[in-house]
């Protein structure tokens, strides 16, 4: 198998997202006009918990639900870290100090996106419609970044990523009521973000190893 077809694999496991991000502005937006904020946030809150309770019931299963297999193949020793050595490299600290930045900045900018919008002059309603773009962008980033990740340096296409913000940054400075150049502005941090966070897992993939994936992954997230 391609590390090519790896990194697509990943990338479109990583899509929800994004799809979240194009659908949750315009349900907050409307439950809280018609029903207010404290039963918008008990509706999204309870809607989600009881999407997750139902896949997780209905579509996962314990390994004694499966059929048992009467001859395994044997276990392949995976390579890379142990937990004690991954977090004493370099490695492991420069993205675990990567990614921290980087969710500082991404939550920073999302949770205050809207309220940044209509400051600078749309209407609520349109204000929500770039907002919901936002998750259209995260879609084509995490797409994208699966096509082209094996082709270009993963250190110098992460640090792409990590800096391509400080242009949607930069364009929010600028006053302007024009809801087509603050649609380029989200767009160019929602291609950034969608294509981050397979990119950070193909960082610690390659660079981590698999012996200890999950825990060192998890910590550096």
């Amino acid at each position: 198998k391609t590390r090519t077809g790896t990194s697509l694999r990943v990338s479109v496991t990583m899509l929800g997202s994004g799809l979240a991000t194009v659908g949750m502005p315009w349900l907050s937006n409307y439950l809280i006009e018609h029903q207010g904020w404290r039963t918008a946030y008990l509706a999204i809150g309870l809607g989600w918990g009881g999407l997750v309770w139902l896949v997780s019931y209905f579509m996962l299963h314990q390994r004694r639900d499966q059929p048992q297999v009467e001859a395994m193949a044997p276990a392949t020793e995976l390579t890379g870290y142990t937990i004690g050595e991954g977090i004493r490299s370099d490695a492991f600290i420069k993205m675990f100090l990567t990614i921290l930045i980087s969710n500082l900045v991404y939550f920073a900018f999302s949770f205050h996106l809207l309220p940044i919008l209509m400051w600078s002059g749309l209407s609520r309603h349109a204000a929500v419609a770039v907002f919901s773009s936002l998750g259209i962008s995260m879609i084509a980033g995490t797409a994208l970044y699966g096509f082209i990740a094996d082709r270009i340096s993963p250190r110098m296409l992460t640090a792409i990523l990590v800096a391509l913000p400080a242009i949607t940054l930069a364009m929010l400075l600028y006053p302007t009521t024009s809801a087509l150049q603050r649609f380029i502005a989200v767009s160019a941090f929602g291609l950034s973000c969608g294509a981050q966070l397979p990119s950070f897992t193909n960082l610690s993939m390659r660079y981590l190893g698999m012996r200890s994936y999950g825990a060192l992954s998890g910590l550096s997230n």
